[in-house]
């Protein structure tokens, strides 16, 4: 008896498309939920670098008896230089010379230091959901050498508007001027050290350092790098007491997540450049006690300045 042979039965046009259909929709569902996920291990990740951070600077204290200087001298070593012994960046620390002006990057001094800081990152100083660059090329004054230096995803509070102002829009260094308002209240100050015994709001009330890490906007509304410090690096202070640059260290002067770049005070080494991250809804902050906070786009203006003002005398309540 003939028995007619079977053939193989493939997928229609139909059923291909239905089944195309139903993967690009599992995979539209979990996509936002890995990109959560992510986004919450590089929150996870960006938390505990202020807590390195904040571990850092009680280290620096009690070695120091003193809080590391937001920067004194001739464009000196900022804050984030004397923290790397504290961060495991001994080694790098002790290949520094610190004479004069070695870590004015566009000066002729400065060359003892392009090699050991050429390429140096810490990762503790870099924000995982910072997607601007990670650094800057930087000339010496004979445009001989070149080298790639860090740029910082946090940055040092020095205070805020209308609180121990010390500089206001038309104070001037030689040519400069128009850096923005300065305040001498917070953690880092331009021109002297801060201890323990300042903090008489109470260290779990100060903000010493926050986060630096997300694109502002300029004026047509187009992401802009707003770091202070974007071309001249972490390391770099401002040059003594007189200078208005404010480089790695920033005044509080508008909301937090304010992304204008075009508002009075903001551009590079100014005073008064956004606070920023890529975490939604607001940025991370290092305390004066080492906790870790979160600190939402929509805290009020008063309480945030009170917040980075080490010894205003106003109440703190809830942030």
């Amino acid at each position: 008896m003939y028995v007619p042979s079977k053939g193989r039965r493939g997928f229609t046009l139909i059923e291909l498309l239905v089944v195309i259909a139903i993967i690009a929709i599992l995979v539209a569902l979990l996509l936002p939920a890995v990109q959560q996920a992510r986004e919450a291990a590089r929150r996870s990740s960006c938390k505990n670098n202020l807590k390195q951070i904040g571990l850092a600077i009680h280290n620096y204290h009690d070695v120091h008896n003193i809080f590391p200087t937001g920067g004194l001298g001739a464009h000196g070593p900022s804050a984030w230089v004397h923290m790397l012994p504290f961060i495991e960046q001994g080694s790098l620390y002790d290949a520094l010379t610190f004479d004069g002006s070695a870590l004015f990057w566009f000066g002729g001094g400065s060359t003892v230091n392009y090699a050991p800081m050429n390429g140096a990152r810490p990762s503790v100083y870099l924000c995982p959901s910072n997607a601007m660059p990670q650094s800057v090329s930087v000339t010496d004054a004979t445009a001989t050498l070149t080298t790639d230096v860090l740029i910082s995803s946090y940055i040092l509070l020095s205070g805020a508007i209308g609180l121990n102002q010390v500089q206001n829009d038309s104070s001037t260094f030689g040519s400069i001027t128009n850096k923005g308002i300065r305040s001498d209240g917070g953690s880092f100050s331009h021109s002297r050290s801060t201890r323990f015994r300042d903090f008489t709001d109470g260290t779990s009330n100060v903000a010493m350092v926050a986060e630096q890490s997300g694109y502002a906007e300029n004026a047509a509304g187009a992401k802009q790098d707003g770091r202070s410090a974007r071309a001249s690096s972490a390391w770099m202070a401002p040059n003594g007491t007189t200078d208005v640059r404010c480089y790695n260290t920033t005044t509080i002067r508008y909301p937090l997540s304010e992304k204008r770049m075009n508002l009075t005070g903001m551009a590079n080494d100014a005073c008064n450049n956004p606070i920023l991250s890529e975490h939604t809804g607001g940025v991370q902050a290092v305390f004066a006690d080492g906790s870790v906070h979160f600190l939402s786009e929509n805290l009020d203006f008063d309480l945030t300045r009170f917040l980075v003002t080490r010894s205003d005398g106003n109440v703190i309540g809830e942030f």
